[in-house]
């Protein structure tokens, strides 16, 4: 049975990289076919070439016409390799297109945001409904998948789906930043005590995280913290970064996979005082790289970071700045007992496992 991965992006992105890693990690390849971005190279993807398309859906670009000719060429791709499943990575709003143009194939979908977080825009928010809606309701839905138990249950509030439909796999750690791993350094000789790394957004809870910061520097705590990702940083904190400088570092720019790993090598502890949110690639990936993690309890962070009889992290209330900082002020004063997680990691968030899971289930589903 031949099997298509779709992943339609306007830019590079997690989910663009998350995908890439998906394909690549697969141990079965021969029914496999990739749609994906024309932002990806085809020499990212481990693939014969005539089983990759390229497909432009720019959504800077205003010419509808090069979207039109890629729907086609979807089209055309499908039946030329006589697809008989059609996998939807992204959450892009042209996957109800493609759904539709094919609407004689089995296919299945990976559910993202069954309750998008506080951080996506309206429009946004209005085109993934407008998506999940012909998703959700196609006679040909094989299965929906989700990251997390929690993320199982956000959508099994909606009543159209069949929850037996709904299959859990841990999304794995970011495999584009931990290959650009040259040389692991020791925990004792690392230059930042704290790191926060990502996009900058006021979900994320940015304010909180610099209140806790302050709070240690008016108790004379000596510490050392980096803040790396593109962002409106003046949108999301309240001024006090300002007076921190030589305790608190700011790259408030995008920067590449390869800096991004060597920052959080570098980096003790890392610190995601998110408000809310849904699916996760960063614990995983932070707790590989060596770190210790501290995670607000939203979304997937305690599901993840529990996997395990013992934590492997702090949980932690979201929007309370004083147990933020009573976690930090434990982290300094613990950091000599840490222990290395990475071998946990790689048993429940390894690429590999999450392609192999998602394949056999996709596969078994379509040969019963």
């Amino acid at each position: 049975m031949n099997i298509c991965l779709v992943c339609i992006n306007s830019s590079r992105s997690a989910i663009g990289d998350s995908f890439k890693s998906l394909c690549n990690n697969l141990s079965e390849k021969e029914n496999v076919y990739v749609i994906k971005s024309f932002c990806y190279n085809d020499s990212e993807f481990n693939y014969e070439k005539h089983r990759i398309l390229s497909v432009n859906f720019d959504k800077r670009d205003k010419n509808m016409f090069r979207k039109i000719d890629s729907l086609l060429k979807i089209k055309k791709f499908v039946k030329q390799n006589d697809i008989k499943h059609l996998f939807f990575y992204s959450d892009n709003p042209f996957n109800a297109l493609v759904k539709m143009l094919n609407n004689k194939i089995d296919y299945s979908f990976w559910w993202h945001d069954p309750k998008p977080h506080t951080g996506v825009k309206l429009i946004n928010k209005i085109l993934s409904k407008v998506n999940e809606s012909v998703l959700l309701t196609g006679k040909k839905l094989n299965n929906i998948f989700v990251a997390s138990n929690y993320l199982k249950e956000l959508a099994e509030e909606n009543h159209l789906i069949d929850s037996e439909k709904i299959k859990v796999i841990y999304l794995p750690y970011m495999e584009e930043i931990t290959l650009s791993v040259q040389e692991e350094v020791p925990y004792d000789e690392r230059y930042y005590d704290f790191i926060f790394f990502g996009r900058i957004e006021k979900y994320k809870g940015l304010d909180i995280l610099e209140q806790a910061f302050y709070k240690l520097h008016v108790d004379g705590i000596n510490y050392k913290a980096l803040i790396v990702g593109p962002g409106n940083l003046n949108d999301c904190t309240n001024g006090l970064l300002m007076k921190l400088n030589g305790k608190v570092e700011i790259i408030n720019r995008y920067v590449s996979n390869n800096e991004l790993a060597k920052y959080i090598l570098n980096s003790r502890v890392a610190v995601f005082p998110y408000r809310d949110s849904t699916g996760t690639q960063t614990v995983q990936t932070a707790i590989y790289l060596g770190c210790t993690v501290v995670a607000t309890n939203t979304g997937s962070f305690k599901e993840y970071l529990s996997v395990r009889d013992s934590m492997l992290g702090y949980v932690i209330k979201p929007n309370d700045s004083n147990e933020l900082y009573k976690v930090l002020l434990k982290c300094l004063d613990d950091h000599m007992t840490h222990k290395n997680n990475k071998s946990t990691i790689d048993m429940f968030f390894n690429p590999k496992t999450m392609a192999c899971n998602l394949y056999r289930v996709i596969h078994n589903k379509n040969r019963g």
